[in-house]
């Protein structure tokens, strides 16, 4: 039995069709399936990726503002009766390290300030009988906090090496964190 060329070529065409057809539908199941799956998990509502909802904020939204407004206030200090030239104690810090990698290298401070987003930090290395060595450099915004200026004294501003004990606080013209210490050996 003999056929045609153009029975094949039409006989080609409706098999290519059929196939384009089929992986169209499996695409667009696929697509509605992960779609409606997407919309279920949020909540029935379809946001596209990266969208914003500008919406009001809903009443859960706004009772945990007002819990982290009101944790945020009641944590300051207001026993300060505001008398001239006094600061009242906020925010705290915190010495996240402290460290000389070896003998005669500089002695390295990092710290993270919070509350005070401005204002000065004093750092003080003292030892018995020994003079203290102090330092003072500005408080700057981190990535994502508030650190002071990243500080390295140099060995030989110690008068011997030691067990050193390191004394930091943060303070500007209207509050004044309280003072954390750590100790680091010093090798001159």
């Amino acid at each position: 039995m003999k056929i045609k060329k153009p029975k094949i070529l039409i006989l080609t065409l409706c098999l290519v069709a059929l196939v384009a057809s089929a992986a169209g539908a499996y695409t667009v199941y696929n697509h509605r399936h992960a779609s409606s799956q997407a919309t279920a998990s949020n909540g029935g509502k379809t946001r596209g990726v990266n969208s914003v909802n500008y919406n009001p904020p809903t009443e859960a939204q706004k009772k945990n503002g007002e819990q982290i407004k009101e944790e945020a206030t009641s944590t300051k200090d207001s026993s300060n009766t505001g008398s001239s030239g006094t600061t009242s104690t906020t925010g705290s810090i915190s010495i996240s390290r402290v460290s000389q990698p070896s003998s005669g290298q500089p002695v390295s401070v990092r710290t993270t300030v919070e509350g005070l987003p401005s204002g000065t930090c004093t750092i003080t290395f003292t030892l018995n009988g020994q003079p203290a060595v102090t330092k003072t450099v500005a408080i700057v915004a981190g990535a994502t906090f508030y650190t002071c200026q990243p500080l390295d004294v140099a060995s030989s501003d110690f008068s011997t090496s030691g067990t050193w004990t390191v004394s930091v606080f943060a303070s500007n013209a209207s509050a004044k964190t309280s003072t954390v210490t750590r100790t680091v050996t010093i090798n001159k």
